[in-house]
């Protein structure tokens, strides 16, 4: 369906997005609708999901007067109307990446275990949008700075990079045909 942009032959964009719209389409083969809304309404879902999470982050950083007036803003933003549902990268990217900037561990508290869970979102947003890694990896200096036990952080983040990263060269090399890592192209 569709034309190839550029960025695709050059292979500098993973397929990571398309291919879960892909699992969609093969769990509801069917109709020119089903073709048209599907993405959509995947896409919507996945808004709301990364909004609830900004309003969840507002409350946790600032308190739940800050919170209400996050959601009256993100329930009134003729951009977000716009923008939620269409197929975008950036769009999926902002939804993912408001979802791990929940799990961050922005305050230092008594907690179990170590406050990792952060670093999927990160990841799964920067595979969709290498660009992402600009915003994270300050974040994670700055956690691994923070963390008494850095060498724990350390060995999960090459855990959760290792399955990230297979993942990554797995979609991407069986859609473009051959071994590819597209972040080394980008």
């Amino acid at each position: 369906f569709g034309h190839l942009t550029w960025e695709w032959r050059k292979q500098i964009r993973s397929y990571i997005y398309p291919f879960m719209i892909h699992v969609l389409f093969s769990a509801y083969p069917g109709s020119v609708e089903t073709i048209i809304l599907l993405p959509k309404i995947f896409q919507a879902v996945l808004s709301t999901i990364g909004d609830f999470f900004t309003y969840k982050l507002a409350c946790k950083l600032f308190g739940s007067r800050c919170g209400l007036w996050t959601l009256f803003n993100l329930l009134t933003s003729w951009f977000l109307f716009y923008c939620s549902s269409r197929t975008l990268t950036n769009m999926a990217e902002t939804s993912i990446t408001a979802c791990g900037l929940f799990f961050y561990p922005w305050k230092r508290e008594k907690h179990k275990g170590l406050t990792c869970s952060y670093l999927w979102f990160a990841g799964a947003s920067s595979l969709i949008r290498p660009t992402a890694f600009v915003l994270w990896l300050p974040l994670y200096l700055y956690h691994l700075w923070r963390e008494k036990h850095y060498f724990s952080v350390i060995k999960n983040t090459f855990l959760i990079g290792c399955v990230i990263l297979a993942t990554l060269m797995s979609c991407d090399s069986y859609f473009y045909g051959h071994w590819e890592f597209t972040l080394y192209h980008f």
